[in-house]
């Protein structure tokens, strides 16, 4: 199998970050790209600088997230669900879609995701975070499926909160009791 020469981070700015170009390239076997992603706006050409620069994309990972504030269903704001969506799903996804035609033309690839626990088990963040968690596994599997036959794999990582070795106490009056007692995962 050949040896990867680039992992391609794409990860998400919010609106008051900046990132230097020239802060890009840490080494000369190394990008970290940074893109915007907005609901009305698709990834930049990352992807195909990387093929530019180093002659393959061997590897994307999906590396963004925002949370919700733990807003119930019955708080959430159309405009909230949205930005959650569009940073954890449509992202990704932009940057799954534009990666795969080079994955497919060399015959290899390898896409990671970060999902969240919440994506696998619920009651861990708020409505908007726990369904777009569930919706990054949910494309992981599905492009894990599609493409695999293709050469490129699709994993996903689900990080998680560890129990401080201190008391948790909910920060606010409003969750729900079982919220705050699900148990915790390494």
């Amino acid at each position: 199998m050949p040896q990867s020469k680039i992992p391609l981070n794409i990860d998400t700015l919010s609106d008051s970050d900046t990132c230097d170009p020239e802060t890009r390239l840490s080494s000369s076997m190394h990008i970290t790209a940074l893109a915007r992603y907005r609901a009305n706006e698709h990834p930049p050409l990352e992807q195909d600088t990387a093929v530019t620069t180093f002659g393959s994309l061997d590897i994307l990972v999906n590396n963004a997230g925002i949370m919700d504030k733990m807003t119930a269903v019955a708080d959430v704001t159309d405009e909230l669900w949205e930005r959650v969506f569009a940073v954890n799903v449509t992202g990704p996804m932009w940057a799954i879609r534009k990666a795969l035609p080079i994955m497919i033309q060399q015959g290899r690839g390898v896409i990671v995701n970060t999902a969240s626990v919440g994506g696998l088990f619920g009651s861990r963040a708020g409505a908007a975070y726990t369904a777009s968690t569930h919706a990054i596994v949910g494309l992981t599997r599905n492009v894990g499926f599609q493409y695999a036959q293709l050469g490129t794999r699709c994993n996903a990582i689900a990080p998680a909160v560890l129990k401080p070795t201190s008391a948790v106490t909910c920060k606010t009056s409003t969750c729900h009791p079982s919220a705050c007692s699900v148990p915790w995962l390494a």
